[in-house]
């Protein structure tokens, strides 16, 4: 099979929206609730919910040689059921495969899995505070972007003769 479609123009394995990098706090609070209809048989759930988004570019000697835009996405499902406590994780949103992770920690809550490494005691709820280091302006560098940001320091080092070599690295994490 090709790796670009008949016109020419290259397949897209997965589709999103460039300004949507990482999850609000409100598809994330959707997904715990898609997890708790999930649940069966009682016991208690914790769901953590991660996203996170990175953009880099690298050069050397006055050229680039590493640009890319990596994500990801994953669920951590916790069921104690009692006393015994089950885990299981996905990188899949959809229903089937959330269901799929609760099933699945249920069956090792079911197995008597007492392996709670990866989750503290369950936590009040609270309000989260909005960061002060956060940057709209950052956070919305594409990477054609980030690659002019380069180049107005490789111009300069490449006019006066010399070579230059940098790491520009963007993370957004929710």
């Amino acid at each position: 099979m090709s790796g670009a479609r008949r016109d020419g123009a290259p397949r897209r394995l997965a589709a999103w929206d460039d300004r949507d990098r990482i999850l609000s706090q409100a598809e994330c609070a959707a997904i715990v609730e898609r997890i708790e209809r999930f649940t069966r048989g009682g016991g208690d759930t914790e769901t953590r919910v991660q996203s996170w988004w990175a953009g880099e570019l690298r050069w050397a000697r006055n050229r680039v040689s590493l640009a890319g835009d990596r994500r990801d996405i994953v669920v951590q499902v916790m069921r104690t059921i009692r006393g015994a406590q089950g885990m299981a994780a996905t990188n899949q949103l959809d229903d089937v495969s959330l269901e799929a992770t609760v099933r699945a920690a249920e069956r090792a809550a079911h197995l008597g899995s007492t392996d709670s490494r990866d989750f503290d005691e369950p936590r009040p709820p609270f309000t989260y505070a909005k960061t002060a280091i956060w940057s709209d302006v950052t956070y919305g560098r594409t990477a054609p972007e980030r690659g002019a940001a380069a180049r107005a320091l490789i111009d300069p080092a490449e006019a006066a003769g010399m070579l230059s070599a940098g790491y520009l690295a963007v993370r957004a994490e929710t």
